[in-house]
């Protein structure tokens, strides 16, 4: 179907916002959604008018011959303004919604804008609450700002893990001393589980997709034990040991644990239980540090009996077991500490002889340096394009960094800074986590007044950054 614009308005709108933005079909797309509008494929600027060109498929809907006049955006499709509006700058948004009506019923219809959060990876697909305002969470995705997590009744907090939308934070926090674990979210902040107030030495490190199951560990009876929280259930202790990691559903737990006199990485599930991963050519110690969406694909490090002193990050899976992923330039040892959704990009840091370096690692390249700078990586996005970790700087305090492949390693400190975001006294040491969008940060850092301690020494405090894209999606 072809559509002549005369409006001037919109050629000037459409040729400036979209002329370089073809869109196709990606995740969160329903299939018929995906299959009804296959791309914007094509502007031509005539002499007097604008010719918008929207494919369709022929299969969902009957392809129309001819050219059908359209004097404004009223007489277009809701498919055709939610396909433009995927592609509009933030700034753009209001001057369109004051040129249609329609534009601005469909700002309010939330299963449309759950599709969006969807196709954005703000939310996850398939899973639809309508109580829940998709328009306010894709809104916050997309609006940079940066929020001082606090302690409740202490000085020192510490993130470690964030849920798949990026609204509920998990980790560990002192209170009056004492250190718990807690959970945040936007609308209640900081809260200790009450389940474990009683344990000691207690960390949380990993979270499901929707918040609702937290893993860790805790000291009990002198040994550490690995825990399991819901909110329905409270604290299932599960083996010795420490759990880093949890898949989406919340079904598989992954860490490290005591066999026999050796420390293994175990995978945990409700059916099976725990159990060992094979060993990597016999080897003496390992740990699994993260996991993959789905638990199918788990990576961290262990040590290699073939090669003395050798400890190498690894990758495993059901059918290959543990797979050694090597290190750089010869050097003694490397550690995996983050995987993508499917398990295809792992990331983390190896030790080349000379210094730490961050790593990107995939089958098709290998294992790759991020930076020639002292580093580590701890996180990666859904698709491997987003990488987070800290800078070692020698003797100078770390510094978190987000690493792009358009932009390379960049300071979050610095990226906050030039939006005019970031408090006075504060340094951001560590970039611990993200959403798989890419837009929410999570890490700690030090304020230079407010983390001191009685005796005058900094203590970390907990953040979350949201920088986002430069358009909507």
């Amino acid at each position: 179907m072809i559509i002549k614009f005369k409006d001037v308005f919109l050629k000037a709108f459409l040729l400036g916002s979209i002329c370089n933005c073809l869109i196709s079909p990606s995740y969160g797309m329903e299939d018929d959604e995906a299959e009804k509008i296959n791309n914007i494929s094509q502007l031509k600027k005539d002499k007097e008018e604008t010719i918008f060109l929207v494919s369709v498929h022929p299969q969902t809907t009957t392809l129309l011959q001819g050219v059908v006049p359209c004097q404004s955006m009223e007489h277009l499709s809701d498919d055709v303004h939610m396909t433009i509006f995927a592609f509009l700058n933030q700034r753009n948004v209001p001057t369109v919604s004051s040129t249609s009506r329609r534009w601005q019923r469909l700002m309010d219809n939330n299963q449309l804008w759950k599709g969006y959060a969807e196709r954005a990876l703000v939310v996850m697909k398939g899973v639809y609450s309508p109580q829940r305002n998709y328009k306010a969470l894709v809104q916050e995705h997309c609006t940079p700002s940066f929020t001082d997590l606090s302690t409740l009744n202490g000085r020192k907090s510490l993130v470690s893990g964030i849920n798949f939308d990026g609204t509920v934070l998990i980790g560990a926090a002192d209170d009056d001393g004492k250190g718990k674990v807690f959970r945040w979210t936007k609308e209640n902040g900081m809260e200790f589980l009450d389940t474990l107030n009683e344990a000691t030495d207690i960390a949380a490190y990993g979270v499901n997709f929707d918040g609702t199951v937290i893993v860790g560990s805790t000291r009990v009876s002198g040994k550490n034990r690995t825990f399991r929280w819901t909110k329905e259930n409270g604290t299932e202790f599960l083996t010795e040991g420490v759990a880093f990691g949890v898949n989406s559903e919340g079904s598989v737990i992954i860490g490290q644990a005591i066999d026999g006199v050796k420390v293994r990485s175990f995978r945990w599930t409700a059916k099976n239980g725990m159990e060992f991963l094979r060993t990597l050519n016999g080897e003496i110690e390992g740990g699994a540090r993260s996991t993959n969406f789905d638990g199918s694909v788990i990576v961290g490090e262990a040590d290699d009996s073939t090669t003395t002193g050798m400890q190498s990050a690894f990758r495993w899976t059901e059918k290959n077991g543990l797979v050694p992923l090597g290190t750089l330039n010869g050097g003694a040892t490397s550690s995996a500490s983050g995987v993508n959704f499917d398990g295809s990009v792992i990331v983390g840091e190896t030790y080349d002889g000379n210094k730490k370096r961050a790593f990107r690692w995939t089958a098709e390249n290998g294992m790759k340096s991020l930076s020639t700078l002292d580093s580590r990586a701890f996180g990666v996005n859904f698709d491997g394009s987003v990488i987070i970790g800290s800078i070692l700087n020698g003797t100078m305090p770390e510094r978190a960094f987000r690493w792009t492949s358009e932009n390379g390693m960049e300071s979050i400190e610095n990226l906050l800074k030039d939006k005019n975001l970031l408090p006075p006294c504060w340094s951001l040491d560590v970039a611990m986590g993200m959403t798989p969008d890419g837009n929410v940060l999570i890490g700690y850092g030090y304020h230079q007044i407010q983390t001191k301690n009685k005796d005058g020494r900094l203590q970390p405090r907990a953040w979350r950054a949201v920088l986002p894209r430069g358009n909507l999606f």
